[in-house]
C-alpha cells in the first residue's frame, strides 16, 4: 500500500467522523421487551444502562404499570431485562411521574405521579442498580402533589442534587413555577429572584454540564403553548 493510498484512507476516516450526518437508528432487542406505554426513562451513567419504570399503557386512567426494566446496548446487541421481581418493595402503579438519575449517589430518583382517576402522589422513591431495590424515602414535607405529568426533574452536577421545576399542583388546581432541590434526605424550596419563568408544565428541561446551568424551554403556560427559553 503506497503513501497516497494510506493518506486517502486516513482522510476518509477523519472526514466520516467530522462530517457524519446525525440520524436515528431503530434498535431491535433480543428476548422480552416492555409493553408499549407513555412513561419516563433515565440513563444510569455509572452502569451504562437505561432504566424504565411504570407508565400508562391504555386509554383508561386505570391502565397503569409499576414494572422496572433495564436496557443495555453492547456492540451490535441490545437487550431489555425485567428486574421488577428483584425488588422487595415496588412503588404503586402510576403514570405522569418524574424521574432523574443522581450521579453522585448512583440512584434513580422518582417523584409523584397519578394513580387511577383522581389520586395524585407526592412520594419519592429511589432505585439502585447495585441492589436492584426500590426504597420509599418520602420525607414529612416537600412539593405539593403534581398532576398531568408536567413537573420536570434533572440532576444538577454542580449542586450534586436533583432539581424539580414547575408542573400543575393538585393542591391549588393551577400551574406553578416553584423550584425544589432534593439531596437524598430532604426537599428544599429554592428562593428565586423576580426574573424567573412563569408557571408552566410539560416543558423541556436539561442540565448543561459545560456551563453548569439548567435550561428550560417552552411548556404549557395557563394551558397555552409557550416559546420562552430560560437558564
Amino acid at each position: 500500500m503506497n503513501k497516497k493510498m494510506i493518506l486517502l484512507l486516513v482522510f476518509g476516516v477523519v472526514a466520516s467522523q467530522l462530517f457524519a450526518v446525525p440520524g436515528w437508528e431503530q434498535l431491535t432487542s433480543s428476548g422480552a421487551t416492555p409493553q408499549g406505554r407513555a412513561t419516563q426513562m433515565v440513563y444510569d451513567s455509572q452502569n451504562c444502562c437505561f432504566v424504565l419504570f411504570g407508565g400508562r399503557y391504555g386509554s383508561s386512567k386505570y391502565d397503569n404499570l409499576n414494572d422496572t426494566w433495564i436496557y443495555r446496548k453492547e456492540g451490535c446487541q441490545a437487550k431489555w431485562t425485567n428486574v421488577t421481581s428483584e425488588s422487595v418493595n415496588t412503588p404503586p402503579v402510576r403514570r405522569s411521574f418524574s424521574m432523574a438519575y443522581d450521579e453522585k449517589r448512583g440512584v434513580v430518583v422518582m417523584f409523584g405521579g397519578e394513580i387511577g382517576s383522581s389520586e395524585t402522589k407526592k412520594d419519592i422513591w429511589e432505585w439502585s442498580y447495585a441492589t436492584r431495590q426500590w426504597v420509599d424515602v418520602t420525607p414529612t414535607s416537600g412539593p405539593s402533589p403534581r398532576t398531568l405529568g408536567g413537573q420536570m426533574m434533572v440532576y444538577d452536577a454542580s449542586l450534586e442534587e436533583v432539581v424539580m421545576f414547575g408542573g400543575y399542583s393538585k393542591e391549588i388546581y393551577g400551574w406553578v413555577n416553584d423550584v425544589w432541590r432534593w439531596d437524598g434526605t430532604r426537599w428544599e424550596l429554592v428562593t428565586q429572584n423576580s426574573a424567573r419563568p412563569g408557571a408552566r408544565s410539560s416543558h423541556g428541561m436539561v442540565y448543561d454540564k459545560s456551563r453548569q446551568e439548567i435550561v428550560v424551554y417552552g411548556g404549557a403556560v395557563n394551558g397555552y403553548p409557550n416559546y420562552e427559553t430560560w437558564v
